[in-house]
């Protein structure tokens, strides 16, 4: 592969957590080890966005993004793109999917995730839910993917005129996704049906909906400038500024293909992106002593004791009369003690 078909890349992230508590965005990069897997697999970006609060949003998006790269990274020589893409999608599904399950939680516990792959001059992409993948060149903006969401089933009800504008806007389901990995196969997703032709300065975007919730394409647009992680933090900033009172978290990755004779800036090179640690999982916390599983020889003993209580109580109340209870002269007829630990005689209580 000549220069030509293979350029410099200048990946970039940044990340705010809004107004919210805890950040359940994540990002991750995947660069080529060496030539040869350049070649073949290219340079990955992916972008998750973790839903289900606290640490069951901030797991799925990070474990998502982790396992994406991972399956992503065995992509063999002869395997087309897509078909990684695909490979890679699936098994991040299942492991969110494996751990809601665990948790109960599914349908309660996901993420949504984009994927963009530069090989050489063309984009391959994924995506699933509402995170979103950009591509501008030229000067022009262009969303690549489609959100998985139930606003674009209102927006779609708006044009074939079953709602108005206004209606879809104050719906209460707007922002409810549709997709998500975390739920079973199979899964409604976007991705690219050929490779996109990519030219010298074009910025590929992902991002979560914390920042298009926020800005509209053409305010994206204009932060796409300079070096890449400048404009990540543009982007970030001009979000921020809106100042919207329910900022969700806020993230975005680009892979920046710069144009001849650019260079970015010394301080804003990436340099950190590709050696970012490995995300360590906090352990888990323990469940509390109530939901722990009983030792197995403890089961049947338990379930002896409670089969010999309900057995002497039943007994006790065949044994009691119906009427009140007997005085003196009656207290013969009360029927015969049972002794349920003594071993039975032989034929004891036959007729």
């Amino acid at each position: 592969m000549n220069d030509a078909a293979a350029p410099r890349i200048d990946p970039a992230q940044a990340q705010h957590p809004g107004r919210r508590e805890s950040q359940q965005d994540a990002c991750g990069f995947l660069a080529p080890a060496d030539a040869a897997t350049a070649a073949h697999a290219g340079h990955l970006a992916v972008l998750a966005d973790g839903m289900g609060g606290g640490r069951n949003g901030q797991w799925a998006a990070e474990q998502a993004v982790q396992h994406f790269i991972a399956t992503y990274q065995t992509k063999a020589a002869d395997e087309a793109v897509p078909a990684a893409l695909q490979r890679a999608m699936v098994a991040a599904n299942a492991v969110v999917y494996d751990e809601a399950q665990r948790l109960s939680a599914v349908d309660r516990m996901g993420t949504t995730l984009a994927a963009a792959v530069v090989l050489g001059q063309q984009l391959h992409w994924l995506n699933v839910g509402d995170s979103r993948v950009y591509l501008q060149q030229g000067g022009a903006l262009q969303c690549l993917s489609t959100d998985h969401s139930y606003a674009e089933v209102l927006r779609i009800r708006v044009q074939r005129g079953e709602l108005s504008a206004g209606e879809a806007l104050g719906h209460p389901l707007r922002h409810a996704l549709t997709s998500y990995l975390g739920r079973p196969e199979p899964l409604q997703h976007g991705a690219s049906t050929e490779p996109v032709a990519l030219q010298p300065g074009s910025w590929v975007l992902l991002c979560s909906d914390g920042l298009t919730q926020a800005l509209d394409d053409a305010q994206i647009g204009a932060q796409l400038q300079g070096g890449a992680q400048q404009a990540c933090h543009r982007l970030l900033q001009a979000a921020l500024d809106r100042a919207l009172p329910d900022q969700d978290n806020v993230s975005a990755a680009l892979l920046h293909l710069p144009a001849p004779g650019e260079e970015p800036e010394a301080a804003t090179l990436s340099h950190a992106v590709y050696d970012l640690p490995p995300v360590v999982k906090p352990p888990r916390p323990a469940p509390p002593p109530a939901a722990r599983a009983r030792p197995r020889w403890r089961e049947p003993l338990a379930l002896l004791g409670l089969a010999a209580a309900l057995g002497a109580a039943l007994l006790t109340w065949l044994a009691w009369p119906a009427s009140k209870p007997p005085g003196p002269a009656a207290a013969g007829r009360a029927g015969p003690v049972v002794d349920l630990l003594a071993p039975a005689a032989s034929g004891a209580g036959r007729p």
